[in-house]
């Protein structure tokens, strides 16, 4: 796909590329260790749980928001794959800054407690468009160590995803529902 400006993209450079692509076609990750839901959700599903206050604090985006500025950083790619040979992404990172480019776009913003004013994104949006394993090691790289992860969503991306161990704080959270029942 060319970009708007009608250069051709960025070639592949080791299983990567640059894409822009329609903030349509993008699908946020419901497994986000985030915020992980289980079954089938969509796109609402899931800003709606990013934007209604009770979990604001996994998901920071008045925070990000104010951080970005008034305009997207083209330095900060979401990195996406394509589902299934299909026309749509599945957003591995970048899941927050999707959803603030899909608020942008449907012209909300939200008062009160996250006062929350996205910036400006194009779109269609650049994304870095790899397969899911490269994803899955960008999003360890960015999040294994001071990343915008808690401690046990660590944990659990690395047990899902990277044959990680079993943690204490999983453990917990199978057991009794520590980590999200008591939340630090």
């Amino acid at each position: 796909m060319a970009n708007p400006s009608g250069e051709k993209n960025i070639g592949p450079w080791e299983g990567q590329q640059v894409e822009y692509i329609p903030l349509d076609d993008l699908v946020l990750w419901t497994e986000n260790p985030r915020d992980p839901l289980d079954g089938d959700y969509t796109n609402d599903d899931v800003i709606r749980r990013a934007t209604d206050g009770r979990n604001d604090k996994q998901w920071q985006l008045s925070k990000l928001s104010k951080e970005m500025g008034d305009r997207f950083d083209l330095s900060e790619l979401p990195t996406v794959c394509r589902i299934d040979d299909g026309p749509k992404y599945r957003v591995y990172d970048g899941n927050r800054r999707v959803i603030l480019a899909m608020l942008r776009k449907a012209g909300l913003t939200t008062e009160g407690q996250q006062q929350l004013v996205p910036p400006d994104f194009p779109d269609p949006i650049p994304c870095n468009v790899c397969d899911e394993e490269t994803a899955l090691e960008n999003v360890e790289r960015k999040h294994r160590g001071n990343g915008s992860w808690k401690q046990y969503e660590r944990d659990r991306f690395m047990f899902d995803y990277r044959g990680g161990p079993k943690t204490v704080l999983i453990r917990l959270e199978e057991l009794i529902k520590a980590v999200t029942k008591c939340p630090p």
